[in-house]
């Protein structure tokens, strides 16, 4: 997005025709992938569970396969948007992750 790797935009069509994820690249922690709600569970992304009410099922499926490979190949993480759990496992401010 800048030039430089730090932060790269990727499509992730399926939840909604346009949507993306947001990698970033952070110094110590390395490729984060934030995933919108191209899942809404961990164990969704673990599972490939798709929900039903996605504007297109059997894309959302190929998305997570594509995002999986992306993320063993890079060693990115993801960040669930709305994963309870998750998200109580994250430093929150004034903490961070580097």
């Amino acid at each position: 997005m800048f030039g430089d790797g730090a932060v790269t935009i990727k499509a992730a069509p399926g939840h909604t025709p346009g949507h993306q994820v947001l990698v970033v690249r952070l110094p110590k922690t390395g490729p984060v992938m934030l995933s919108g709600d191209m899942v809404h569970l961990v164990y969704s992304w673990n599972q490939r569970v798709v929900p039903s009410f996605n504007f297109d099922v059997a894309q959302s499926g190929r998305t997570i396969d594509a995002m999986k490979e992306y993320a063993r190949l890079t060693g990115t993480q993801l960040r669930v948007n709305h994963d309870g759990e998750q998200h109580a496992s994250i430093p929150k401010a004034p903490a961070f992750v580097e």
